[in-house]
């Protein structure tokens, strides 16, 4: 009877773990300076602080991570009369970045998408740490059972990743995906990431593929495409203005 038990228990989770989908809120504890103006800078960190909902999707080995970003806000930096009938008005809009991350099946490498001024590309990632260290701290998130795992970038910063073997797939959010369980939490000084919803209800059309037409970009290439976007945004020739973070 026991092993029958124990047969169907991983029966349960294999079928579970295929098509998965983790709803997580995503706390930002860093603030950002903008270059708009002071009211506006103040709405923009209000909506910053607040948690923000992220969803992973994963089927048949392959996993989409992306967020919501509904909130735009839209501020009237100036007006000016250029004549009787024209007037020139300056406005500053506000939105989050679009996040959107793929990993492929049996690949190592996660390709983040990216656009900027109606160009869109990809930043191709491989995660890289100086120290993995697993430990013996436990640690319940969404009632699953999770181990902890500490790993160091490359920059010296020590993140906190939670992840549970009673769903035993290597997948999480952002790039934290190559432990030996589904990943539920995710903790640094700038930032928490942690489930609050699982299920096995993603859809095969849920879980989005790259757009093989667009250009990848990967390390000093990837550096060069962003200093060349940052100087056509240093010299505007709209009077409309974004603001991306």
């Amino acid at each position: 009877m026991k092993k029958i038990i124990i047969l169907l228990l991983l029966s349960f989770n294999f079928c579970y773990s295929q098509h998965l989908k983790v709803e997580y809120n995503f706390v930002n504890n860093v603030s950002y300076k903008t270059n708009a103006t002071e009211g506006f800078d103040k709405r923009i960190a209000e909506i910053n602080k607040k948690p923000e909902k992220q969803i992973l999707y994963f089927a048949n080995g392959n996993s989409f991570y992306r967020n919501f970003p509904d909130q735009v806000i839209v501020n009237e930096k100036s007006r000016a009369e250029v004549d009787k009938k024209n007037t020139k008005i300056e406005i500053e809009k506000f939105r989050k970045e679009d996040l959107k991350i793929f990993k492929e099946k049996g690949s190592d490498h996660y390709f983040q998408f990216k656009s900027f001024n109606g160009e869109d590309f990809y930043q191709k990632l491989k995660p890289i740490f100086s120290t993995i260290n697993y430990l013996n701290d436990i640690e319940y998130v969404d009632n699953y059972k999770c181990k902890l795992v500490e790993v160091t970038t490359d920059r010296g910063q020590v993140i906190k990743v939670w992840y549970t073997e009673d769903i035993p797939v290597s997948t999480g959010p952002f790039v934290y995906g190559m432990f030996p369980g589904l990943v539920l939490k995710v903790q640094s000084d700038n930032f928490i990431i942690y489930a609050t919803k699982i299920s096995n209800e993603a859809k095969l059309s849920e879980v989005e593929s790259i757009n093989k037409k667009l250009d990848v970009y990967e390390g000093s290439s990837f550096e060069n495409k962003m200093n060349e976007i940052k100087s056509k945004e240093a010299n505007p020739t709209k009077i409309r203005k974004e603001i991306h973070l």
